[in-house]
This record gives structure tokens, C-alpha cells and sequence, in this order.
């Protein structure tokens, strides 16, 4: 025992328990490794969302582009329709 009352390699946890050094170094370890290890998880579903959010930024651009093309695509369509039958109405003259 040391001057505290403590056994030797003993620590005391909340004034009433006796811990080895050894064993409270090591669960001090374990928490300090799980708290880097939730960081790090953190990190990287913080990353994996900005990812995610670039890719459905990139997706809605793309859906966009695709509904622009197709109303282009229709306002060809009129517009070829209404040529051939200009085409046909002329020809029918001749």
C-alpha cells in the first residue's frame, strides 16, 4: 500500500474502487482508440455524403439536359412534319 491507502499498482475510481494500473491504462487506451475510430467513421460518412450529394446534383444536370433534348427532339419532329407536308401540298400542284 502506498501512502494513500492504495495497493500497490492500484488506482482508485470514484473514491471507492481499486482498479490495477494496468487494467484502467488499457480501458483509457481502448476508449481513446474508439473515440479516433468514431472520428474517423465520421469522416468518412461525412465524405461519402459530399460524394453523394455531387453525384445527385450531377444526376438532377443530367435529367435537365435529357428533358431539353427532348423537347428539342418533339420541335423537330413538328417541325419535319409540318415540312412534309408542304412538301406533299406543293408537289400535289404540279
Amino acid at each position: 500500500m502506498n501512502e494513500a491507502g492504495i495497493p500497490q499498482g492500484h488506482v482508485r475510481i470514484d473514491g471507492r474502487y481499486y482498479v490495477t494500473l494496468e487494467l484502467f491504462e488499457a480501458a483509457n487506451k481502448h476508449v481513446l482508440e474508439q473515440g479516433l475510430y468514431c472520428n474517423q467513421l465520421i469522416a468518412t460518412l461525412n465524405d461519402q455524403g459530399a460524394v453523394n450529394r455531387k453525384l445527385e446534383a450531377e444526376r438532377l444536370q443530367l435529367l435537365r439536359d435529357l428533358n431539353t433534348a427532348r423537347a428539342e427532339l418533339k420541335e423537330r419532329d413538328r417541325t419535319i412534319t409540318a415540312m412534309r407536308a408542304a412538301v406533299y401540298g406543293a408537289s400535289e400542284g404540279l
